[in-house]
This record gives structure tokens, C-alpha cells and sequence, in this order.
């Protein structure tokens, strides 16, 4: 994310929560009942002139997070997807109704065998240690350069696996391979990085992709 759309968000909140905080504190406050909240009031059976005492409140988050509790229990029936364990289907439930981490995470994943006899236990995300270190690798081997050196963005992606921007490490990190494929001089490919780097102030500086490419094929022509 650009420092831009970082701080964009902030000044949108600090020119507007004076006046949204007002308009919220007359809608609670107000006294004067819409027709549709006057016809809600009457299916649910509510006063609402009147205190809510603890004891109706305490009834209502009870009741609301039961029946919460037990549809999203029941979820994965109704979607028609596999059965999972009723103590991993119940602590699923109360997790996201509670807000609480009562999620029972297991290390270990599906049983490993050979010729149809056990032999142990495959351990979960070990592919996908397997396929960092290998784009690590490769990213190194076509850089010319330690794999140390290779940051964790040339090895992961984005949700979208479309990423605008890359950091300035990354991006130096490329200039000889990026020079040597276009012609140029590694100085005129680094300069062009400065260029198209912005941020720093709010949040973390970053390089325009489309930009940085935009540029280094117009300095072939």
C-alpha cells in the first residue's frame, strides 16, 4: 500500500469525526421515534422510553450468542462441505462468536505411509517452506547474489498476487539483471529507481512497478 492510501484514510477521519460524532450523539440521544422504528418497537415488543435493566440485557447477549454459536456449529452442514470434529466445529463457533482464540490448531497433518504402512506424520505448511527456499534460490541465481541477500517479497505475494510496488532493496537488488536485459547502464537504471521511489514520511518508502518499467524502456529509445 502507498503512503498515499496510508494516510489517506487518517485525514478523511480527522475532517469528518467532529461532525459524525454529533450527528451519532443526537441519533442516540434524540427522543423522536421514526415510523419504522416505532413499527420494529412493536414486533419485538419494546419500550423504547424505557431503562433496559442488566438482567433483559444479559438475557438478550446470552440468547444472541447461543443461537450464533449453534448456527455456525451447524455452518459446514448447510454449506454441504466435509464433516470436521465436533470439538473443532464447537471451538470454531464460539472463537468467532466470543472474539476469542479457542481455535485448537494441531502441528501435525494427515498420516504419512508407505506400501500402506504408517510411518508418521506429514507436518503442515512443510511444502510451502519447501517452495520459499526454492524461489529464494532461484531469485538468487538469477540476481548473481546470496540468498540472504534476497529480501521475503521476491519470495511471497500479495492475496491478489499483484503487487504495484516493490521496496528500494528489492528493487537495487535487480538493477544489474534489469541493466544487462535492456542495455543500459546499471547508473542510469539506479537513477531511475530514485525517480520512481516515493514515501518515507508516512509509511515506508516504495517503487513504482509500472512507472519504473514505463521509464526504463523509454530510456532505450
Amino acid at each position: 500500500m502507498t503512503p498515499v492510501w496510508t494516510g489517506l484514510p487518517q485525514l478523511v477521519l480527522a475532517a469528518v469525526y467532529r461532525r459524525f460524532g454529533d450527528y451519532t450523539a443526537r441519533v442516540c440521544t434524540s427522543d423522536k421515534h421514526w415510523r419504522a422504528e416505532r413499527a420494529i418497537y412493536r414486533v419485538v415488543r419494546v419500550n423504547p422510553d424505557a431503562e433496559q435493566r442488566w438482567t433483559t440485557y444479559a438475557a438478550g447477549v446470552l440468547g444472541f450468542s447461543f443461537v450464533s454459536v449453534v448456527l455456525l456449529y451447524l455452518l459446514p452442514l448447510s454449506l454441504g462441505r466435509p464433516a470436521v470434529e465436533p470439538g473443532t466445529a464447537f471451538t470454531t463457533a464460539v472463537s468467532f462468536v466470543t472474539n476469542t482464540n479457542w481455535l485448537s490448531a494441531r502441528a501435525e497433518g494427515p498420516v504419512v505411509t508407505v506400501d500402506g504402512v504408517p510411518v508418521g506424520l506429514e507436518l503442515i505448511g512443510i511444502d510451502l517452506v519447501a517452495a520459499v527456499e526454492e524461489r529464494g534460490g532461484l531469485a538468487a541465481a538469477r540476481e548473481g547474489v546470496d540468498p540472504a541477500r534476497v529480501p521475503v517479497e521476491a519470495v511471497t505475494a500479495s492475496a491478489s498476487g499483484l503487487d504495484p510496488h516493490v521496496s528500494p532493496g528489492y528493487a537495487r537488488l535487480q538493477v544489474p539483471s534489469v541493466a544487462r536485459e535492456n542495455g543500459l547502464n546499471p547508473v542510469q537504471v539506479t537513477a531511475l529507481v530514485k525517480q520512481n521511489t516515493s514515501g518515507g514520511v508516512i509509511g515506508e518508502p516504495v517503487v513504482n512497478v509500472l512507472k519504473l518499467n514505463i521509464a526504463v524502456q523509454a530510456t532505450r529509445r
